[in-house]
Parts: C-alpha cells; sequence; structure tokens
C-alpha cells in the first residue's frame, strides 16, 4: 500500500520533532573537510562537509559566522556541533 503524500510542511515538523528528540541528533558534532564554500550576499555561507564516503550539505547563518574567529576554506578540516 502506497504512503498518502505529505506536505513540505508536515515533512519539515517531523525532522524537526526527530532532530530536538533524539539524544545523538539534537546535540552531535561532525568532523570533515569543507568544500564547495559559497558566501551569500545576506552574508550566510554555504559548504559541503565531506569524508572519503559521503557529503552533506550545510548552512551557516551569518549571525553565526560574524562570531567566527578564523577564515573558513575549502579543504579545511572543521568539526560543527548542532
Amino acid at each position: 500500500m502506497a504512503l498518502k503524500p505529505v506536505t513540505v510542511s508536515q515533512l519539515n515538523e517531523y525532522i524537526s520533532r526527530v532532530l530536538t528528540t533524539d539524544p545523538l541528533l539534537g546535540n552531535i558534532s561532525v568532523a570533515g573537510e569543507i568544500s564547495n564554500l559559497k558566501y551569500h550576499s545576506s552574508g550566510h555561507v554555504y559548504f559541503s562537509m565531506v569524508d572519503e564516503n559521503s557529503k552533506i550539505n550545510c548552512f551557516l547563518p551569518s549571525s553565526c559566522f560574524n562570531r567566527l574567529n578564523y577564515e573558513l576554506g575549502d579543504g579545511l578540516e572543521v568539526v560543527v556541533h548542532g
């Protein structure tokens, strides 16, 4: 039996609920290398974090970017928390 499609809002609410209630995902640090770094005119930063096998897309709000004490760059090994 096929599942009924959900709306974008329903999907976002579900993902938010999972992320905030899962003890691992609600407070996680991830190590990887910055790739495809893009600075948007709004001040936000978009990039991928990669390792030898996988990639995740990332968003850094301008309010957080402005508090960094170092320069971001492709190839930089980082640990991010979220």
